[in-house]
């Protein structure tokens, strides 16, 4: 169940970011960009742990989908 909850909290991070560009090709280029550089991987995965551990809370959802 935990599993399940924390899936969904990532897809809301992700609609989240997407929902915020006008162009979809160049968010997922950029989140594709982003995921590949040893740096960005690291906060992707810290901004996910976040996510994970966290209570659902849209505001924290929308300030991380921004960061």
């Amino acid at each position: 169940m935990n599993q399940n909850i924390s899936e969904v909290k990532k897809m809301i991070l992700l609609e989240q970011y997407f929902n915020q560009t006008d162009e979809q090709s160049i968010a997922i280029q950029q989140l594709q960009s982003f995921i590949t550089n040893p740096q960005g991987n690291t906060l992707f995965n810290k901004i996910l742990r976040i996510v994970g551990e966290s209570p659902p809370d849209p505001e924290l959802t929308k300030h991380l989908s921004s960061a």
